[in-house]
């Protein structure tokens, strides 16, 4: 009885549930599971008649739509809760590292570093200040930076 059942819906079901799931995939695992039910409730079926069988088949395929769509529906609402919270920086810690940092440079580099990172002065602005060409100063600010990286990777 099962055979025949799949041999006379397994098509149309499937187009059905292409239309529900708007996937092949998903609409082909969707009817094998609709007659894995089938062959797990053989019994029910064979009271029913050929028009109440085909109504159980489509009926259990909606029901198996529905039901991975409130699963999904829980799932994407659970995922906030189980995403750690950021942490916030501590801005006193910070403030305390960039100081350190600052002290490892040269005063005149500790200067430029300040005014151009701290301040918001531009390359351009710094070079007319220390009468430099803006070229110079970037040059001298890059080594400054990789030279505080190099000490940032070794601790």
């Amino acid at each position: 009885m099962l055979e025949e059942l799949f041999c006379a819906h397994r098509a149309e079901l499937t187009a059905y549930c292409r239309g529900l799931c708007r996937s092949d995939v998903a609409a082909q695992d969707m009817v094998q599971e609709v007659f894995l039910r089938a062959w797990q409730n053989i019994g029910t079926l064979q009271d029913l008649g050929p028009s109440q069988r085909r109504a159980w088949l489509y009926r259990t395929a909606r029901n198996l739509f529905v039901d991975a769509m409130r699963r999904t529906a829980r799932e994407a609402a659970a995922l906030p809760e189980l995403e750690p919270e950021p942490e916030t920086p501590d801005p006193d810690f910070a403030e305390a590292e960039a100081r350190r940092l600052l002290k490892l440079l040269t005063p005149a580099e500790q200067e430029l570093f300040r005014k151009r990172y701290l301040e918001g002065y531009t390359a351009a602005e710094l070079g007319k200040m220390y009468g430099l060409p803006p070229a110079t100063v970037r040059t001298r600010l890059a080594k400054a930076r990789r030279y505080l990286s190099q000490l940032l990777m070794e601790e």
